[in-house]
């Protein structure tokens, strides 16, 4: 199998996690989609990850986590957001070194958070597996159809984004090297 044909199955699989994440959202399955949308933002990670052939310079596994697989996808949602603003400014705040990663964009909080194992945590306190998650519990009983929707909107801008090699090319160096800590 080529990397194209490997890439492309694991995108087909993930979305058809996102599909059915849809699918258990519109039935009053909250927490059900909430498991599959994150599944799908992994699933989608892994196959960004293959496809850019790197790896993050500070990971000492030889496999990416799940963290790391939904990092992937939000530094690609990130990525695409640098792109869409001022190139100007923003290369004059990276010469005088004043950028601020977490200030680009809704999804450079994203990926914060991802890189942090807020999404994994997600993930676990949706399924009941973790008992102590890495965030408040309230947080968790607050699951509304809201949250999976949203999970599911960012899915599918990653989705799209895919197709745009630069903004491809820019999250597989920001994946690398592990910006956007909080």
């Amino acid at each position: 199998m080529t990397d194209d044909e490997h890439f492309e199955r694991t995108v087909t699989n993930a979305e058809r996690l996102w599909s059915d994440s849809k699918l258990l959202n519109a039935h009053s399955r909250e927490k059900s989609a909430i498991i599959l949308a994150v599944f799908a933002i992994e699933e989608l990670g892994k196959a960004l990850i293959t496809s850019w052939g790197v790896k993050n310079i500070a990971s000492k596994r030889e496999h990416p986590t799940h963290a790391k697989k939904q990092s992937a996808t939000f530094a690609l949602l990130c990525a695409n957001e640098m792109l869409k603003k001022n190139r100007k400014r923003m290369q004059k705040q990276i010469e005088q070194g004043t950028i601020n990663f977490l200030k680009i964009g809704p999804f450079s909080h994203q990926f914060a958070w991802t890189r942090q194992g807020f999404f994994d945590g997600l993930r676990m306190a949706a399924t009941y597996a973790d008992k102590d998650p890495k965030f408040p519990t309230e947080l968790a009983d607050q699951f509304d159809s809201e949250l999976p929707t949203e999970l599911q909107e960012w899915f599918r801008k990653a989705i799209l984004t895919t197709r745009n090699i630069k903004a491809m090319t820019l999250a597989a160096a920001i994946y690398a090297n592990g910006l956007g800590k909080l």
